[in-house]
């Protein structure tokens, strides 16, 4: 049943990603391996399912059928170089970008983001701090837990503000020969980023796509960013780890509300439980940490009993920002309404739950959404790739991120993981070079003026 499967991700792995160099379908060649070919295969062989599901080998059929046919969709939209609608809108935005920050020292605008951060910490300090130090990890965002558009607001774009001193800084910073103040700025602004972003209060998928790319970056800034095939198998190889072991580890803090004093006060239980996620891999491969590829089961089942959302789905993802008290009509997420159906007639015991954006772009669009997500894809690979040919180390930075977000975006629901995606993008690349734009308009306006006082 996987053999149509495994042949594809052979072919796109050496004409699409080694023959490419493109880091972009490195993270999601990763991600059917682990998520759509291991898991599964383990799952069956086990006998066991995430959330109490169980093997059907008919929507299982169909659900290797469709994940193949979407890479192979992607595939074609990738290689094509004529009438590519997604390659020509991503070099559009990236030229506007690099025309932007011709001659622009993003250094001058770090007093002001640190200044900004360190604002916010301030004013969200109960949160940000005691839930690195001292809570439980259930500190609100604001006092009243209903006010979820502010929460969102919060956790999904201004916390991103705050770790933009970090990314200039970073972006700055040579492999060798820094200067201590240099490396001062450095630390100072690593500190702060930590405190916004940290496994305490955020997400794994959203934090391991950042800190990913902090970390690819510093190898590749010794390369001067040249991305070879050796260089793309050993960091296959560092992902494939990672996700099969280091990923469910992670659940030690973003689940079990472990912190530092928890850890300080209870060292013995904090490794206990790490080295049993570490070795329990029966146990992890049939957690809900694996559970996109049976999801995407299911969601195929729906679809036999319920048929399409008809562009609902997509919708209510492009309009997450806007409030249901404005939006009535507003639909529910692909993975909670999945969830509600594995609960309703399986017995299942979690709610939100990932949903693969190959199952949700069939589930709202039939095959036309295949293409459409596969489209919306190739998209963010040709962005992250024409990025990072801007000699521009801040854009390199954000292009990593791009590549990286695939994993956790790929594993969805598409509506929770678009949020994240704009929130960051709208605060580390809107905001600064928004101020760019409105310094060179403000320098342009003082010339003109000086011009018509002289005359």
């Amino acid at each position: 049943m996987f053999l149509q499967l495994y042949i594809v991700l052979i072919l796109f792995f050496n004409y699409h990603v080694l023959k490419k160099g493109s880091l972009f379908n490195l993270c999601l060649f990763t991600y059917y391996m682990v998520y759509l070919y291991i898991a599964p295969i383990f799952q069956i062989y086990y006998k066991k399912f995430p959330n109490n599901l169980i093997f059907i080998y008919k929507y299982a059929f169909i659900n290797v059928l469709m994940s193949t046919l979407f890479l192979i969709v992607y595939m074609f939209i990738d290689k094509s170089k004529k009438y590519n609608l997604a390659s020509i809108i991503a070099n559009k935005i990236v030229n506007y970008l690099r025309f932007t920050t011709t001659n622009v020292n993003l250094n001058k605008l770090l007093p002001y983001f640190i200044l900004i951060s360190m604002f916010l910490i301030y004013f969200m300090r109960n949160y940000l701090i005691d839930v690195l130090i001292i809570a439980e990890g259930n500190i609100a965002l604001v006092p009243d837990n209903n006010v979820r558009a502010i929460q969102l607001i919060i956790k999904k774009f201004l916390f991103f503000v705050g770790i933009i001193p970090f990314l200039i800084a970073f972006s700055k910073l040579k492999f060798k020969n820094n200067s201590l103040k240099t490396i001062l700025f450095f630390l100072l602004t690593f500190a702060i980023a930590f405190i916004f972003k940290n496994p305490f209060n955020e997400k794994r998928g959203v934090l391991g796509s950042i800190y990913l790319s902090w970390f690819f970056y510093f190898i590749l800034l010794k390369k001067n960013f040249v991305i070879t095939k050796k260089t793309l198998i050993y960091f296959f190889i560092f992902l494939f780890l990672s996700l099969l072991f280091l990923y469910p580890t992670v659940k030690v803090f973003t689940h079990l509300y472990f912190n530092f004093a928890k850890i300080v006060e209870e060292p013995s239980r904090f490794f206990d439980i790490t080295l049993n996620y570490l070795t329990n891999f029966e146990r992890n491969i049939t957690s809900l940490d694996y559970d996109s590829w049976i999801n995407a089961q299911f969601t195929f089942e729906y679809i036999d009993k319920f048929g399409y959302k008809w562009g609902k789905q997509t919708l209510t993802s492009l309009l997450f920002f806007v409030p249901r008290s404005i939006y009535k009509k507003k639909g529910e997420g692909t993975g909670g309404i999945i969830g509600d159906y594995i609960i309703s007639n399986y017995g299942g015991f979690q709610r939100q739950i990932s949903n693969p954006v190959y199952s949700e772009a069939f589930f709202d669009l039939s095959i036309f959404g295949l293409f459409l997500y596969a489209m919306f894809l190739n998209f963010l690979s040709k962005t992250s790739s024409y990025l990072k040919k801007t000699n521009n180390n801040y854009l390199i930075l954000y292009s990593l991120f791009i590549d990286f977000y695939v994993l956790f975006l790929f594993r969805g629901d598409f509506i929770s993981c678009l949020a994240y995606f704009v929130g960051y993008s709208l605060a580390t690349i809107s905001i600064p070079f928004l101020i760019i734009k409105l310094q060179k308009l403000f320098t342009k306006k003082l010339i003109l003026l000086s011009y018509e006082k002289s005359d």
